[in-house]
C-alpha cells in the first residue's frame, strides 16, 4: 500500500491540513517500525533539506541525501551526524535530471539500502524541462525503488511542516 501525501500551500492558510498530514506521518511511521527504514531527500544539502534529515532522522532508520554538489552534501552529512548516529545519514552526488544517473541511483538504493520508504522533494527547478525530466526520474524511481508503504512529501511549502 502506497500513502501519498502532497504538500502545497498558498498562503498560511493550509496549516490545518499540514498538522493531520502530518499526524498521518507519524502513524504510518509507526506502522513500518522495526524495519530498516531509509528516507531519501532530494537537495539534501539545502538548509530545507538539512532540517527535513533531522526531522526524519527521528523516526527513519538511515537518511540518504542526494544533491549535485558533493562537498556540501558531505559538509551536510557531518552536520547532521554530529546530532545522529553517522553511520546512518549517507549521501550520493547525482543529478536525477540526467537519465544515465538515475539507473545507478535506482539501483543503489533497491539493493544497498533495500529500497526507500520516504521521499522528501527539495528541488527548486524553475526550467519546465528539467521539472518533466525530474517528475520521469521520479516515477521510475517509484516503480523500481520505492517500497510498498511509502510516503512521498513534495516540499513545494515546508515551512509548517518542518516546525511540527
Amino acid at each position: 500500500m502506497i500513502v501519498p501525501i502532497f504538500i502545497l500551500s498558498v498562503q498560511n492558510t493550509i496549516s490545518a491540513y499540514v498538522l493531520n498530514l502530518w499526524l498521518i506521518f507519524k502513524i504510518a511511521i509507526k506502522m513500518m517500525r522495526g524495519r530498516n527504514t531509509l528516507a531519501v531527500i532530494l537537495d539534501g544539502s539545502s538548509e530545507k533539506g538539512k532540517l527535513a534529515a533531522k526531522k526524519l532522522m527521528e523516526d527513519y532508520d538511515k537518511v540518504l541525501l542526494v544533491g549535485k554538489d558533493r562537498e556540501k552534501l558531505r559538509q551536510s552529512v557531518e552536520e547532521i551526524s554530529g546530532q545522529f548516529s553517522p553511520k546512518n545519514v549517507y549521501f550520493i552526488q547525482a543529478d536525477l535530471t540526467v537519465k544515465f544517473q538515475l539507473p545507478k541511483f535506482i539501483d543503489l538504493v533497491k539493493h544497498k539500502f533495500g529500497g526507500a520508504d520516504c521521499v522528501a522533494d527539495f528541488m527548486d527547478i524553475q526550467d519546465p524541462i528539467k521539472k518533466k525530466e525530474l517528475a520521469l526520474a521520479l516515477e521510475q524511481f517509484h516503480n523500481y525503488a520505492v517500497n510498498e508503504l511509502a510516503l512521498y512529501i513534495l516540499c513545494i511549502y515546508m515551512d509548517n511542516l518542518l516546525s511540527f
